[in-house]
């Protein structure tokens, strides 16, 4: 089940709050950015970088997603450890 408009919209206002304290300084976004996604029940954050190999396209690089439990009515967060697998305190 996805989110309603009206999550949607306070995900969004909060998620803006989070980014506006800490995505990089205006001179250094071309270099290193960050940005969200909301898919499903999940809010994903990655960093945005131009392609070691090829610097006019952008690579996405996962951070930290977190997920709404429904029945729990809880948000579960999740961040990437170095073996690219999302981990969530036990």
């Amino acid at each position: 089940m996805t989110f309603t408009k009206k999550q949607i919209t306070e995900i969004e206002k909060t998620v803006a709050k989070y980014m506006f304290y800490k995505r990089p300084p205006l001179e250094v976004r071309d270099q290193l950015d960050l940005g969200y996604r909301i898919e499903g029940q999940s809010v994903y954050l990655f960093e945005i970088r131009p392609r070691w190999d090829k610097p006019e396209e952008k690579t996405e690089t996962p951070v930290a997603k977190t997920t709404y439990i429904k029945s729990k009515d809880m948000w579960k967060i999740y961040w990437m450890r170095g073996n690219l697998k999302c981990w969530k305190k036990p």
